[in-house]
């Protein structure tokens, strides 16, 4: 038997694909966070956080998706997450109060607080029983007002949210000792970015001052909005021309009133509000606004969200204000008084006032349809008027009750035959949400089972919901 050797064989060069040497495989962006330095990635999560507070997501929600990246970004996560102070009763209320109660100037956190949590950016609020007790109404109130002074200049988001089942709506100022206790406390907060207001209402006289003082607010959302028409004009007040969400869900402004609060907010991405009318100066003044809007969702308010044209006359609108269209009979009458110019000559319709607005836009991402500003309802040709200024839309609203019709018209447009000659209409539509009232959602897609299937064909999500 030959000596074994202890060499180890040559290696031979091969030109084989197998024996070259693999390309290196691009990092993912999991490794790639995980490289950066600690502080680095806290400064990301601060701007992810804070930078763009015009939208409905709260700044903590919004770091869900790079705390699951890595662990490293879910450490430099942390210290953001516990910047943002989510109370949701009055017993929180106050202990976060006694928490970071100031001392000497400066905050101090005792034992069993938020270890680390040196200011407050963002502060949520939400009570669903203002008079519960303990603690008494003027604990919380106190605690309430002592919050809001902890470090102003650091706070950069607020919602306040009371309990929206009780009826009428109660004042904001019934958070606070006494109202000018409130407007000095939130007049304090020079850098606030975003103000949500839910379960209450604000006069536009009290909400003036606030805007003055809030120069760099980027978001407002109230959910009652009431105008005094006995004070003086509002021309000269000042107020933030920084707007990129505007949402007001139910107001009683005037035509002027409108169009002050929209006056050269040029930057508005969402608008969501009632206007007084289908035309006047508060329309104007949102057309010329409206340049960069994404999401609008505007409708008469003396027409009503829904629409006043589909009413039923009955004892279940006993009581109610009815649009009362006029008879057949009486359309016959009208109509034989008037003297055609030629045989040709058709019944017209005046454009929705939506028209406008679509036109002057090129980044429509979501659009609320609503029958008070469909003047040709039932006939859809004031919605298909619309059309070829939707091609970038991905989520429509409509109003969906039997008179305004707007469900037959969106099932005949998905259903149109597409060819190079007629592409289709709507073509980034992604989601269809149908409006209903109460006691019809379960029903509405038994019911329209030929909207479900151009839906389903078109690979549309249709979502039914129950209406205000």
């Amino acid at each position: 038997m030959p000596p074994r050797s202890n060499k180890k064989p040559r290696r031979v060069p091969s030109d084989t694909p197998e024996a070259a040497t693999p390309p290196a495989q691009a990092r993912s962006p999991s490794s790639s966070l995980a490289a950066l330095p600690g502080d680095v990635l806290t400064r990301i999560a601060r701007s992810l956080a804070y930078d763009d507070l015009a939208t409905s997501s709260s700044p903590a929600s919004r770091l869900v998706p790079l705390a699951r990246t890595c662990k490293a970004a879910s450490r430099a996560v942390a210290p953001v997450v516990e910047e943002t102070l989510s109370l949701k009763s009055s017993s929180e209320v106050v202990e976060a109060a006694k928490r970071y109660k100031p001392k000497g100037g400066k905050q101090a956190i005792e034992s069993g607080g938020a270890a680390g949590a040196k200011e407050v950016r963002a502060l949520e609020i939400s009570l669903q029983a203002l008079y519960s007790s303990p603690p008494a109404l003027s604990t919380l109130r106190t605690s309430c007002t002592s919050l809001f002074s902890l470090r102003p200049s650091s706070l950069s988001s607020l919602a306040l949210s009371l309990s929206a089942t009780s009826a009428p709506l109660q004042p904001f100022t019934a958070l606070f000792p006494n109202p000018s206790t409130a407007f000095k406390a939130l007049s304090s907060l020079a850098n606030l970015a975003s103000f949500t207001l839910a379960g209450a209402f604000l006069w536009l006289h009290d909400l003036v001052p606030l805007l003055s003082a809030w120069t760099h607010l980027s978001s407002l959302s109230l959910a009652s909005l009431r105008g005094d028409c006995t004070r003086p004009p509002l021309s000269s007040a000042e107020r933030p021309r920084t707007l990129r969400r505007l949402v007001v869900r139910e107001s009683t402004l005037a035509d002027e009133m409108v169009a002050w609060l929209l006056e050269d907010q040029t930057a508005l991405v969402e608008l969501e509000m009632g206007l007084p009318g289908c035309e006047g100066r508060a329309w104007d003044a949102l057309g010329e606004v409206v340049g960069s809007v994404e999401v609008l969702k505007v409708w008469d308010r003396w027409g009503g969200a829904g629409g006043g044209r589909g009413s039923k006359r009955g004892k279940k609108d006993k009581g109610k204000a009815v649009a009362i269209a006029p008879a057949p009979e009486d359309i016959d009458e009208l109509a034989s008084d008037v003297e055609a110019d030629d045989d040709d000559q058709v019944a017209t319709f005046p454009p929705s006032p939506l028209l406008d607005l679509v036109s002057r836009t090129d980044s429509l991402r979501v659009l609320f349809l609503s029958a008070s500003l469909l003047p040709s309802a039932p006939d859809p040709s004031s919605f298909y008027a619309l059309l070829p200024h939707l091609d970038t839309l991905e989520e429509l609203i409509i109003d969906d009750t039997p008179a305004s019709r707007l469900s037959k018209a969106v099932e005949a447009v998905l259903a149109a035959p597409v060819d190079d000659d007629e592409p289709a209409s709507l073509p980034k539509l992604t989601r269809l949400v149908s409006v209903v009232k109460k006691l019809k959602v379960d029903a509405q897609k038994h019911k329209n089972k030929a909207l479900a299937k151009r839906c389903d064909a078109r690979g549309i999500e249709w979502v039914v919901r129950e209406g205000a």
